[in-house]
């Protein structure tokens, strides 16, 4: 005849179902943060991780760029300077207004297009930033698939004690 566990002993099963479920149902959660997340270049994509933390039964989700928080939760509209150097330098998109648009050019349709043989890179003292609205693709995506994780981590630490107390 086994032996009924402790108290003890059922919350160390909870506590490692639980955890164990919740890492695993985030890191499938990050999956779909990923396929949400605004594409430029790909890094702030390459730069989102889990990081557990057993300890404190919890897991983070993060987007390690200088630049996540702006376009998770937007900016209002700023002026940039250079911090280090004289002037800023950057070559212009299409839709930028510009006081010399000679490295632009008009499409047939009439929009204003950047020329990849005529881009010029333009140079700045200041640059008035109109702001970003923001795009919060990871609070959206927690939240529609918050319910899905919860009933994930139940099901876990309720197949856990179902094996543990027969």
């Amino acid at each position: 005849m086994r032996d009924f566990p402790t108290g003890e002993q059922i919350s160390q099963i909870v506590k490692r179902a639980a955890f164990d479920a919740l890492y695993t149902a985030t890191e499938g959660l990050l999956t779909k943060i990923i396929n949400n997340t605004p594409i430029k270049t790909g890094t702030l994509r390459r730069s989102q991780t889990v990081t557990p933390y057993r300890d404190r039964m919890m897991v983070s989700i993060s987007a390690n760029t200088p630049y996540a928080v702006a376009v998770h939760e937007g900016s209002k509209p700023h002026e940039i300077i250079p911090r280090e150097a004289k002037a800023l330098a950057f070559i212009p998109v299409a839709g930028m207004r510009l006081k010399d648009r000679k490295p632009l050019y008009r499409s047939k349709t009439g929009r204003l297009v950047v020329s990849k043989k005529r881009a010029a890179v333009v140079f700045a003292k200041r640059v008035r930033h109109p702001g970003y609205k923001g795009n919060p693709w990871m609070k959206r995506t927690v939240e529609q698939n918050i319910d899905k994780v919860g009933k994930y981590v139940l099901r876990s630490v309720k197949k856990a004690l179902k094996e543990e107390l027969g």
